[in-house]
């Protein structure tokens, strides 16, 4: 039992934004959660979906993800521009650093997924998912129904490789300062991506949430925005400080009271609305997300047993991300026999399994493939 639980144990460093983990802990749950919902019996997903829109106070974890990965990615281009020369070796350190984090997991967990699939799926080819390797599946179009957490993702590199290179570009050719730069670009990809969004909303009609979920909420192109948000954030935080902290209140209350207009008002009134979910909703979870951020960057530290939870979940997102739907839940628990009879007590093994399974899994990927790999990103200049 010992060697179990030193196996998963995870030493937490000391310097990190507790708020921020609170942030990842809730986005990652809140996925998970819904994506669970296919473990039990259909008949209870509504119920249990309205329960969940109750629970979690973010109006949804991946657009959570996107602004606090535009955040965090956007403080460490204003830092790297105001201290060091705007070369491309630069440029090209910055997306080295990244892709180690990002990319390694990513591959690994594609794999064997692509593994699996060529074991347990008749008729499965290659060739139709080679797209997920350079993240070409959903630039435009809807993203094929094979690894699907992998939509998100692909939204997220395209990120890392085009904003710092149009940012780059600003200071290094335009000959602009970073911050000047930096607001720039913002204001362009937030303008074109909703213009994009509106364009769309008027050429092609929309009649079902899986076309909605396809074309605007699932697309690169559709969703740079929302990691814009995040990056306006840093910006805010970087170059007007001292408003970031003095304001971390009112502009907490004004997030959450967003965040309730998001989630539950319009989900009475405007529930039918097309237009509202293909232009203004993601504008609004956004905000509302953005908002949060300045009261939760400034919450530092944490204590007791809910402190180690979330900084624990928080560290593992990534991971559990990458491995809780296709991997463990559809290619592993879903063709486990025994696991498939429909009655009581083997609906509930089947969900705790799956809850075990999914942190057990990530622990262990991240104590001893993802943790390595960032211990070399840490040396590189």
């Amino acid at each position: 039992m010992n060697t179990i639980k030193n196996l998963l144990i995870i030493e937490f460093d000391k310097n990190r934004v507790y708020g921020l983990d609170v942030m990842r802990c809730l986005a990652i749950l809140s996925v998970v959660a819904g994506h669970s919902l296919d473990l039990l019996p259909e008949t209870s997903h509504k119920n249990i979906h309205y329960i969940l829109q109750y629970i979690v106070p973010f109006p949804d974890g991946v657009s959570v993800f996107f602004v606090l990965s535009g955040f965090l990615i956007g403080g460490i281009l204003i830092k790297v521009l105001e201290k060091e020369r705007h070369s491309f070796k630069t440029l090209l350190g910055f997306w080295k650093r990244r892709w180690l984090r990002t990319l390694p997991n990513y591959f690994l967990i594609l794999s064997i997924i692509i593994i699996l699939s060529i074991l347990l799926i008749k008729d499965f080819r290659i060739i139709d998912v080679l797209s997920y390797f350079i993240f070409s599946q959903n630039i435009v179009t809807p993203s094929p129904p094979f690894f699907t957490e992998a939509w998100s993702l692909s939204i997220e590199e395209w990120f890392y490789l085009l904003i710092p290179f149009i940012i780059f570009f600003g200071v290094g050719i335009l000959k602009l300062t970073p911050k000047k730069s930096v607001f720039v670009t913002i204001l362009i990809i937030i303008i074109f991506t909703i213009a994009f969004r509106y364009y769309r909303y008027v050429t092609i009609p929309i009649t079902s949430e899986e076309e909605w979920g396809g074309l605007f909420r699932g697309q690169v192109i559709t969703r740079l925005d929302n990691l814009m948000f995040g990056v306006l954030g840093a910006y805010v935080f970087f170059y007007y400080t001292r408003w970031w902290v003095k304001y971390k209140n009112q502009s907490l209350i004004a997030g959450l009271i967003l965040i309730v207009f998001v989630k539950f008002i319009t989900a009475f009134y405007l529930s039918g609305s097309v237009f509202y979910y293909c232009n203004v909703s993601f504008i609004l979870e956004a905000m509302a997300i953005l908002l949060t951020l300045p009261w939760l960057s400034q919450l530092k530290k944490g204590n007791g047993n809910i402190y180690t939870f979330i900084t624990y979940t928080s560290l593992i997102s990534y991971s559990l991300y990458l491995i809780h739907g296709v991997l463990i839940l559809h290619l592993i628990l879903a063709r486990i026999p025994f696991l498939q009879t429909a009655n009581i007590p083997i609906i509930i093994t089947r969900y705790i399994l799956y809850w075990i399974l999914i942190y057990t899994c990530s622990a262990l990927l991240y104590k001893y493939f993802e943790k390595p790999i960032m211990l070399i990103r840490s040396k590189l200049k």
